[in-house]
């Protein structure tokens, strides 16, 4: 894991109508987290990718537990690379309804720094 992916955190379970910027608000408490460089976010998706301005603030967003925000449990976890060769298939379960395929390969190639040829 690079310096840059040791500062960004992966959150699930998030509320469908929760905003970018109550999560920035919630993530940015020194109790919950600190400085914020950069949110990825789709209203509806779920899942967010919060980059923190240094390492000291993920532990601490990592370790507070448990979250809690708009009356939904989140999950947070440190981003992992995603290698995946040319070929590879990759089957993803438990994606809401409301994700568009755009969106899903959009999070896909962030994450896998890879093209993704079909869906």
């Amino acid at each position: 894991m690079d310096k840059y992916e040791a500062l960004i955190i992966e959150v699930t379970g998030i509320n469908a109508n929760t905003s970018k910027d109550i999560l920035k608000n919630y993530f940015s408490s020194s109790r919950r987290g600190g400085d914020i460089d950069n949110i990825e976010y789709i209203k509806g998706s779920g899942n967010a990718s919060i980059t923190f301005a240094n390492a000291e603030d993920v532990k601490k967003a990592l370790e507070t537990s448990p979250h809690s925000l708009e009356e939904s449990a989140l999950t947070l976890r440190r981003r992992k690379k995603v290698e995946i060769s040319e070929n590879d298939k990759v089957f993803v379960e438990g994606i809401s309804k409301k994700t568009t395929e755009d969106c899903l390969k959009f999070y896909m190639e962030r994450l896998s720094d890879s093209e993704v040829k079909d869906i």
